[in-house]
């Protein structure tokens, strides 16, 4: 199996773990996925929370006013019947804020959730490109690849978390940083549900202070039903996806959306014809041999385990990558 089937096998694996541990398993949540009024739903954390000592997490600055814990938001009517998103409250499904008092089973299913969402959302920028010694040019397997990214991945995040001689002003200002660019790991991770547009697949996002990263998945003509409501319904979910960058709730300036190549070429064309009705622009990809050969970025782009002799490659060459303001 190459290195593109494989990551898609792993991607898969999480979302329905995902899908069964955060909707599925929840009996108020499907009621209220149920509902016709319910047009979607938002799932969204910080990565403070994968620090289990709550203690801990205030200690090293990331108890501050402007960080909230995870949280759910859901895209329904309001009482003026204009669709917009809201944050649920419900204790059935708001995550308990108290660590101290969380049973420690439910405390790790909510864990394992969050690395989920980061490796799913992180994976997709992971190169399709052979992979390779730097050595000697030997090939990599599959396996050894996505052991490397998981490796990868929690040194980018544990290197934002477990710094402790960051003074309160410095983790302000990361904390108030903006990316525009998918390479770097963020503070706020998501993903959102859309039944009614995408079917059961979920869509992947990380934030900062102004930019709203969203992964859309793969979408083909495979599944009839749901491609024509992603095509009939083109701005209905993306006036959605606008809606909540700049809610209340994440107050942000832009919308940056990743198409992967790989999608119906219709949908592509259709989405390229259309973004001019709402300020969009295509972004260009990243001149990743240009960012290679840059000495302070080279570690963002390859990864050598201990022995320095396997490397990681990621890119942005699998989507098509357009973005909205706000």
């Amino acid at each position: 199996m190459d290195i593109e089937n494989y990551k898609s096998d792993y991607i898969n694996k999480k979302e329905s773990r995902l899908i069964n541990s955060l909707l599925i398993s929840n009996e108020y949540l499907k009621e209220i996925i149920a509902s016709s009024d319910i047009k979607g739903i938002s799932y969204n954390f910080p990565i403070q929370n994968l620090i289990k000592n709550k203690n801990k997490r205030l200690h090293n600055g990331y108890g501050l006013d402007n960080i909230d814990d995870d949280q759910f938001f859901i895209y329904s009517l309001n009482t003026s019947g204009f669709l917009d998103w809201h944050a649920d409250m419900h204790d059935d499904i708001t995550p308990h804020n108290d660590r101290s008092v969380t049973d420690s089973t439910e405390l790790d299913q909510h864990i394992q959730n969050y690395w989920d969402i980061i490796q799913n959302t992180e994976c997709q920028f992971l190169s399709n490109s052979q992979h390779f010694n730097p050595e000697n040019t030997i090939n990599v397997s599959p396996q050894k690849i996505m052991k490397l990214f998981q490796r990868d991945t929690v040194s980018k995040i544990g290197s934002l978390l477990n710094n402790k001689k960051l003074d309160l002003q410095t983790i302000k200002g990361l904390l108030n940083y903006s990316s525009t660019s998918w390479k770097n790991p963020c503070f706020n991770y998501s993903i959102i549900y859309l039944p009614e547009y995408f079917n059961d697949s979920l869509l992947y996002a990380k934030y900062d202070s102004t930019y709203n990263h969203v992964i859309l998945p793969i979408i083909s003509n495979d599944k009839q039903i749901a491609f024509n409501s992603i095509i009939n319904n083109l701005k209905n979910w993306l006036l959605c996806l606008l809606e909540l960058t700049s809610s209340s709730n994440y107050n942000l300036k832009f919308l940056r959306l990743y198409i992967n190549r790989n999608s119906d070429k219709y949908l592509i064309m259709t989405l390229l014809r259309n973004i001019n009705w709402i300020n969009g622009k295509l972004i260009p990809n990243e001149n990743n041999l240009n960012w290679l050969s840059s000495p302070e970025n080279s570690n963002n782009i390859h990864n050598n385990t201990n022995n320095n002799d396997n490397a990681l490659a990621y890119n942005d060459e699998n989507f098509i990558i357009l973005e909205f303001e706000c």
